[in-house]
């Protein structure tokens, strides 16, 4: 290991020793990608919205709105796709598996065409 890489290495997690970036931040709870020569991720976060109903109380439902997006090529999304797979995998060895709704989906979906 170069010491560059030793110096990067320790510095992951120690947030003492991070800078910050001046770009815009948001948090986002979902996604969508679309894939053509490039990809493009959209960001979303819920929104509370409310509609009139006849019977005078309100219906309230979760929306998405879409909070930013990034494009990047195909190698740069694959670079991407890696290092957040080591990064959930560190994080799931030190406090346990994350499952979410998607993956449940998938995992009851893929064992329907199994039988």
């Amino acid at each position: 290991m170069s010491e560059d890489q030793a110096e990067s290495s320790a510095t992951v997690g120690d947030p003492s020793k991070t800078k910050r970036v001046d770009v815009p931040h948001f948090y986002a709870s979902s996604f969508i990608t679309h894939v053509t020569s490039d990809v493009t991720i959209i960001f979303q976060s819920p929104t509370l919205v409310t509609f009139p109903s006849n019977s005078g109380a309100p219906i309230e439902t979760l929306a998405s709105t879409s909070v930013g997006a990034v494009s990047m090529s195909i190698q740069a999304a694959k670079d991407l796709a890696k290092l957040l797979e080591n990064n959930v995998k560190a994080y799931e060895d030190m406090f346990g598996e994350v499952t979410t709704p998607w993956m449940e989906l998938q995992k009851k979906q893929a064992e329907g065409n199994d039988s």
